[in-house]
């Protein structure tokens, strides 16, 4: 409540005004900043808006500041013209002053024509008018959006890659179609592929199940993870109902979770713990047929690729934070029973494309808690 005080009253003083009153330069090849210091997930489903500013504004350079643990999230990524290391700054509680004036200073000296800021913090929204740039986009969530030309509101009902293209929208740039997307290297799409021929899953219907998650850099969440038992009892039933495979994935710090799906099954899955990178694993789900995980990196990353991905909700909200792509849905967590029964419903209800990929997620039935995925 005293952050919000405050960002009105500063929005008094930094009132933002662009030259002539315009959202963007009127210039054929801008120099555009994008500010998205967050979770590897957030910048995943910011990749929309670096997809549509791509489209629309072919020749200019843009270049993306993140976190130094989520530049893994734009590896490849065509739309990305370059870098800049946020380092901790964004990350609430990580950061100080000094943290924050070098990487305005570094901000500074590029000059960019235009700033784009896909984050709700008021330290956010005043970077690019620190750092001297005109044209300033971004949320105004709250009122917090101190120092912006051009401002959307952020709802808390509206998924967050709706919220971050409606700042496009604010500006007149088209989104549609738009949806999130990763772009694993022939490297990694070459491991993935040994890895699979290694357990003898080349020719399989492979599901996917990351039981892991809740973990980012400055907060930790576990109440995001579903019981392991209804994730050992949808393992069990694919394995034994479908001709579905089964493989487990995670980081280290994830182990737990996997040996507690594990230890109940009743039939045998493939454990990859540790055995990719985040590019293997981008990699692994998108020659993969279905994806089924918390609310996390992994189901953001699944349906980046254009892998079905259901993800399953336990503390948070499906509406805000599915994952972007018309692949993707959400399951509310009620009793294990009924969710484990809607849960391989949806990973069953599928049909694989000839490129790995799979056809849109049927509409739920009235009522159940499903949410679909969708595309702007």
């Amino acid at each position: 409540m005293a952050v919000t005080v405050v960002s009105h009253g500063l929005k008094l003083v930094l009132r933002g005004r662009s030259p002539g009153g315009r959202a963007l330069p009127d210039i054929q090849n801008p120099d555009i900043l994008v500010i998205k210091p967050a979770s590897i997930g957030d910048v995943l489903m910011a990749t929309p808006v670096l997809e549509c500013l791509r489209r629309t504004l072919p020749g200019a350079r843009i270049t993306l500041a993140v976190g130094s643990w989520s530049h893994v999230a734009v590896a490849n990524n065509p739309d990305v013209d370059g870098l800049i290391d946020c380092g901790n700054v964004g990350t609430s509680g990580r950061y100080g002053l000094r943290e924050y004036l070098r990487l305005v200073r570094v901000l500074r000296r590029r000059r960019f024509d235009v700033a784009i800021v896909l984050d709700r913090s008021p330290l956010m929204a005043l970077l690019p008018y620190f750092a001297g740039v005109k044209y300033r986009l971004g949320l105004d969530s709250g009122g917090r959006g101190i120092g912006l030309t051009t401002a959307a509101p952020a709802p808390r009902d509206r998924n967050e890659a709706k919220i971050y293209l409606d700042v496009l929208r604010a500006a007149g740039i088209s989104t549609d179609g738009a949806r999130a997307r990763f772009y694993p290297s022939l490297q990694d799409l070459e491991y993935a592929r040994r890895l699979l021929e290694e357990w003898n899953l080349g020719e399989s219907r492979v599901v996917v199940i990351a039981p892991g998650g809740g973990r980012n850099p400055g907060s930790v969440n576990l109440a995001k993870r579903w019981s392991p038992e209804g994730f050992a009892r949808v393992a069990d039933r694919l394995q034994t109902e479908t001709a579905a495979r089964v493989v487990l994935v995670g980081q280290e710090s994830d182990e737990e979770s996997l040996r507690a799906v594990a230890r109940p099954m009743r039939t045998e899955a493939v454990s990859l713990l540790g055995q990719t990178s985040f590019g293997q694993l981008g990699a692994l789900l998108q020659i993969s047929t279905a994806f089924l995980g918390n609310d996390s990196a992994p189901g953001h990353l699944a349906s980046a690729v254009g892998t079905r991905t259901v993800t399953v909700f336990t503390d948070s909200d499906p509406g805000r934070f599915l994952p972007f792509s018309a692949v993707a849905i959400g399951v509310a967590a009620s009793s294990l029973e009924d969710t484990c029964d809607r849960l391989v419903q949806a990973l069953r209800d599928e049909s694989k494309s000839d490129h790995g990929h799979v056809s849109k997620a049927s509409e739920p039935r009235a009522g159940n808690g499903d949410w679909p995925g969708g595309t702007e």
